[in-house]
């Protein structure tokens, strides 16, 4: 049976759209048109990345009201830039959102903005107070505003925490892409000498398909002469050749994705470091958490404390 292929932008559009169907919350993507634009299977319509919900969008057709909108998305955006950890807005008219950085090691790609909801139920008193917030001259239309608060989903603190847990497989299916596409730039780029193009590119495609068995298998006890074998290349050569095409080496490599592979598990606060460790192929647990003070500078009980 032939693998379906998913057409370009199909995973981003359709987990977005279903997050909104089940939940009801509004997702948008900023910061990262460059990148979105670059890559096919990352393509979403520009809608994406604006506030979608009907009480924002009743608001933002008042011309007042959608520039002062946009100057505070700005600072938002700014924010997730300089901030790079998870952390809760709430606009002056009472939506509140998660916003999620997307980072890949220290490059930041993008962010997330997850929610566009009330954690208080609309009320009368609350749809006065927010008739009271509008700008001067703002002309929002009230009838179609009141209908829009009150039609407006309302949920706890806790409901969307747990709802941030759907949003980071977006942010996890970026970065991985985003890594690849680096990856495939620097297997493209041409050699200087024409005689040697031939060569390269095969060399390249045997260093890209032992990326590709190390990305499906690193939670294995794999070793240098296993990738080695599956690209048929002797082990010192392949050594050798992976450095030269990826600037670092085999162990330096498969370290580096365990330990990013940790740091997305230690995101949720049910899974142990012990088992976030074992989880991405790491046996020892004092070996882990020194490689990743060496890594990121901090221990990885420290690491957690800090996404709290």
């Amino acid at each position: 049976m032939k693998k379906k292929k998913i057409n370009s932008g199909t995973f981003l559009k359709e987990h977005i759209d279903t997050i909104y169907k089940v939940t009801g919350l509004s997702i948008v993507i900023q910061n990262y048109s460059y990148f979105r634009k670059t890559d096919r299977d990352l393509h979403i319509e520009d809608s994406y990345a604006i506030h979608r919900c009907n009480f924002c969008m009743t608001i933002k057709k008042s011309k007042v009201e959608d520039k002062a909108c946009i100057v505070y998305e700005r600072k938002l955006s700014g924010k997730a830039c300089g901030f790079r950890m998870p952390f809760f807005t709430k606009c002056r008219f009472g939506i509140e959102d998660v916003h999620l950085p997307i980072l890949d090691k220290n490059e930041f790609l993008g962010s997330i903005a997850c929610g566009q909801v009330f954690m208080e139920k609309p009320s009368k008193d609350g749809f006065h107070k927010i008739v009271k917030t509008l700008l001067p001259k703002s002309q929002v239309d009230i009838q179609k505003l009141r209908s829009a608060y009150f039609k407006t989903p309302h949920i706890t603190r806790e409901v969307l925490d747990d709802i941030v847990n759907r949003v980071e497989i977006l942010s996890r299916y970026i970065v991985e892409k985003h890594g690849r596409n680096k990856l495939q730039q620097m297997l493209r780029k041409e050699s200087v000498k024409d005689t040697d193009i031939e060569a390269t590119s095969r060399q390249e495609l045997l260093v890209k398909k032992a990326i590709e068995f190390i990305e499906t298998n690193f939670t294995k006890n794999i070793t240098r002469d296993d990738v080695s074998r599956q690209v048929y290349l002797n082990p010192a050569y392949f050594s050798r050749l992976f450095h030269e095409i990826t600037g670092k080496s085999f162990t330096d490599h498969l370290i580096e994705m365990r330990l990013n592979k940790a740091k997305l598990l230690m995101r949720n606060p049910l899974i142990s470091i012990k088992e976030a460790a074992f989880r991405v192929g790491f046996e020892n647990q004092y070996y882990f958490s020194r490689l990743f003070k060496k890594k990121e500078g901090s221990t990885p009980k420290t690491y957690r404390e800090s996404l709290s």
